[in-house]
């Protein structure tokens, strides 16, 4: 699942003691076929794919820029990918698609390998799990080869990664690289679990990133059953479909401990997190929460985003309250029912927004004419073709959130 990007990708697919021992022939992936795919023979210098025997090749080399797909089941030993001493500049870039499993045996794996002097960030690794499974019994470093190291990323769509036993080391601190990157894409993950997780800066100041793009499901939740060490790394949210904040707060991390400097260097405890979509803003506060290993409460360790405040962005439908793109029923309801009113901002489901659907301080008749004024609109205030009420219906309603007012 890893590419090689812009270098070769090497992948040991020996097991057992004996063949830890023995250096394994190399198969070069050529795509003479043309179809970037890892199960068709054709694709592999020699028309053999690499295999777990002894007697076969025992590594596999690809060579950048290539787009490489895997929707079959393989076992090997070792996945290097990204070499400019070996290869070219450019991204190399293998997905695990729906079928696909890529289990990695006794050595470490590397996204980003080695490259020539001055040449790290043009050549990038890009591993994407998307629909299919990833498992490591041993390391998976980025960017992590000496002295200078190609760019990567190591991407979750859907589907599982799980590293059983060792480490994810997302950069290093003793090589010089651009950017490597840990990144998980909504909440359609199975699994993403991992023994340790440790981000680390690069000596030329390289950037060690873990990224999250939120959907409506929120996000899939990082699982680390030891040591999260968030040593010089840094922190992308954004927001790819509109979020509900009635969903609640979002955990990006569930760790069993925190160490390093025990947070994102660009968002330290209690920090805002910016990110918009078309229609919203959103901002949470950022919260680390570590017991320490031996408190019974560690369950709860993990990095969390709370406390959302989602703001509708332009002017909206004045009336609009629940921002659903007419003005309804619903946006009634939600004057009627919170009438004297002063604060809504724990009404589930009402925006507020400057000159749009919000509200200025109390929900009363303001709020009330802006719902049957403008009832039935779908865009900028406009009574041409709206389902206006009678005036006698104006009157009861105007009446109606009166009484309500003084009930209370």
């Amino acid at each position: 699942m890893f590419h090689r990007i812009s270098h070769s990708v090497r992948i040991a697919l020996t097991t057992g003691a004996l063949a830890a021992a023995l250096p394994a022939a190399a198969v070069q992936f050529d795509n003479d076929s043309g179809d970037n795919t890892w199960a068709n023979v054709l694709n592999w210098d020699g028309d053999a794919l690499p295999t777990t025997d002894l007697d076969s090749p025992g590594a596999a080399e690809l060579f950048a820029p290539i787009n490489i797909t895997l929707n079959t089941a393989q076992d090997i030993r070792e996945l290097q990918i990204g070499d400019s001493v070996l290869g070219a500049a450019g991204t190399t870039t293998l997905t695990i698609g729906t079928g696909g499993v890529l289990n990695l045996g006794e050595s470490n794996n590397r996204i980003g390998r080695e490259v020539n002097a001055g040449m790290y960030g043009e050549a990038t690794g890009h591993v994407i799990v998307d629909g299919g499974t990833l498992t490591s019994q041993r390391t998976i470093r980025l960017s992590y080869d000496k002295p200078e190291s190609a760019d990567s990323i190591l991407e979750v769509r859907s589907g599982t990664l799980h590293n059983m036993t060792n480490f994810i080391h997302v950069g290093r601190d003793t090589r010089a690289f651009n950017k490597a990157e840990f990144r998980v894409v909504g909440s359609d993950a199975t699994l993403i679990r991992t023994e340790d997780m440790r981000f680390l800066q690069g000596f030329n100041g390289g950037t060690s990133m873990a990224s999250f793009a939120i959907d409506s499901g929120g996000i899939s939740t990082v699982l680390v059953d030891d040591q999260l060490d968030l040593l010089g790394a840094t922190l992308d949210v954004s927001v790819i479909e509109d979020y509900d904040p009635a969903n609640g707060d979002i955990r990006l991390f569930d760790a069993g401990r925190l160490t390093g400097d025990e947070a994102f260097t660009n968002f330290l405890q209690g920090s805002t997190v910016s990110a918009s979509t078309a229609n919203f803003s959103y901002e949470w506060t950022i919260d680390y929460l570590d017991f320490g290993a031996e408190d019974p409460n560690n369950v709860d360790n993990g990095v969390y985003l709370r406390n959302l405040v989602r703001t509708a962005i332009g002017g909206g439908i004045n009336g609009d309250y629940d921002n659903g793109g007419q003005v309804e029923q619903t946006d009634l309801d939600f004057v009627l029912s919170n009438w004297g009113d002063t604060d809504v901002s724990d009404v589930t489901g009402w925006v507020n927004f400057p000159g749009g659907g919000g509200f200025d301080g109390l929900v009363d008749q303001n709020e009330l004419d802006g719902v049957l004024l403008n009832w039935g609109s779908t865009s900028a205030p406009d009574f041409t073709g709206s389902a206006v009420p009678e005036p006698a219906s104006l009157a009861l309603l105007s009446l109606g959130g009166l009484l309500l007012y003084r009930r209370r």
